[in-house]
């Protein structure tokens, strides 16, 4: 695996990867000179027929323990993917989820200690339009739904109370 230059923009400060004209975050055009990439955002060019880059974003995420999480995006192609260390990233595959992904996927910057904050609007660029980003909106949907329906059932619960009182 060889390295693919990324550009930072001068506007907001992240890390892109070449294959993009302009900044995903805040739509600044890429400078003519690209830059090689940053630790925070790595960029590799894998040898493939298709020769497909794949962009990789690490972001660390303070959890529950003393050590933050690393919790990683990776973009090929169309695909992206997201890994966390947490338990539950890592149970991943049994049906648990990651609330860190999940935050970085809502934009929700809660917790991330890395200085690459500004890369979540990248991680948000590779996702407009995708499936990812419809579930993700479905879930909001569902935890809008869910909050609402508590209230609900704590008002129920307080009336009961209020009626069997008198």
């Amino acid at each position: 695996m060889s390295s693919v230059p990324c550009w930072v923009c001068p506007s907001c400060g992240a890390w892109v990867s070449v294959d993009f004209d302009s900044c995903p975050g805040c739509g600044h055009s890429s400078p003519s000179t690209p830059l090689p990439s940053s630790p925070a955002t790595t960029a590799l060019k894998r040898a493939s027929p298709s020769t497909s880059t794949v962009c990789m974003i690490k972001f660390l995420v303070q959890g529950s323990e003393k050590e933050p999480y690393e919790t990683v995006f990776n973009k090929e192609g169309d695909r992206v993917t997201a890994r966390c260390s947490c338990p539950a990233g890592v149970k991943g595959r049994m049906g648990l989820y990651c609330k860190h992904r999940f935050r970085i996927l809502r934009s929700d910057t809660d917790g991330i200690v890395s200085a690459n904050i500004e890369d979540v609007k990248i991680v948000q660029a590779w996702i407009a339009g995708s499936d990812i980003e419809i579930a993700v909106h479905k879930l909001a949907k569902g935890q809008g739904e869910l909050e609402r329906a508590k209230k609900k059932i704590a008002a129920a619960k307080k009336a009961l109370a209020k009626v069997m009182s008198k």
